[in-house]
């Protein structure tokens, strides 16, 4: 009686996972080095990224940013009604640098978070396309040991021990 080998039908869902899991990976770091490379060019030469300029463009606020009025109280004992003053708030170059950094350091921290997010779904990929029971044939290879060693001991104790 011959023994069945398994046929090899071509399809390895294990080395699928892995591929995949290999290319999040990839991806992830690739995505990682690219925001590396982009905040080095924002910090070296702003003006020479696209979408700094892009950004510049559309919060370029020409007048105030806000203006309104308020009544201005009549002083005790003053005669005459009260008086409407006007008031306007101007953003200054070195304000809107602040608020643009700060916001721009929060879309790099969500970027970051997201590629870490790839790089672990990858690298768990991976984990599961490995060898499977890699642990359970440690403790099998174990069990065994012990067994082995148990069944001398019989032998030597019942007195079926020849050497």
């Amino acid at each position: 009686m011959g023994r069945h080998l398994p046929v090899d039908t071509g399809f390895n869902p294990r080395s699928i996972l892995a591929l995949l899991g290999l290319l999040l990976v990839i991806t992830g770091v690739a995505l990682m080095l690219f925001f590396a490379y982009l905040v080095f060019q924002i910090v070296d030469a702003p003006e020479n990224v696209h979408i700094v300029q892009y950004i510049q463009e559309i919060t370029e606020i020409d007048g105030p940013i806000l203006n309104g009025k308020f009544i201005v109280p009549v002083e005790n004992g003053a005669s005459g009604p009260a008086r409407n003053a006007n008031f306007e708030v101007e953003m200054s170059p070195e304000l809107k640098a602040i608020i643009f950094l700060f916001l721009g350091a929060f879309a790099l921290i969500i970027c970051v978070n997201i590629v870490k997010i790839i790089i672990g779904a990858g690298s768990s990929m991976i984990k599961a396309a490995g060898p499977a029971n890699r642990v359970e044939k440690k403790d099998s290879s174990r069990e065994d040991h012990l067994h082995y060693k148990r069944a001398l001991e019989e032998e030597r104790r019942s007195g079926n021990w020849s050497n």
